[in-house]
């Protein structure tokens, strides 16, 4: 009998679809400020997006993106810092190497 290997699913912070975490872009705090983790190495929770630009613009309109890296018990403490410039330029740089990596579009 062949068993497939799990691959984990994460859930887009812009379309809110759930797909396999390998085609998403990670976003975390750092120093209290929302960056892109391209490593995926950074501490604490993290927040997935879709390398499309559309899905960014959706969650910063929603205010999602804030809200995903806070945990329930730090929410009155300190409010992450979002950039929208620099985010949308480190969003930007990821989706480039993102597709230098894996050519074709993303699965979605």
């Amino acid at each position: 009998m062949i068993t497939s290997r799990h691959r984990p699913e994460r859930t887009c912070i812009g379309c809110r679809a759930t797909v396999v975490v390998d085609g998403l872009i990670r976003l975390a705090l750092l120093d209290g400020r929302v960056v892109v983790d391209q490593r995926r190495t950074l501490p604490g929770r993290g927040a997935w997006l879709h390398p499309d630009p559309q899905c960014l613009r959706q969650a910063m309109r929603r205010k999602a993106v804030g809200a995903a890296l806070v945990n329930r018990r730090d929410m009155g403490r300190s409010v992450p810092i979002v950039d929208p410039e620099q985010l949308a330029d480190q969003f930007a740089s990821a989706i480039r190497e993102a597709t230098r990596l894996t050519p074709g579009k993303p699965d979605r």
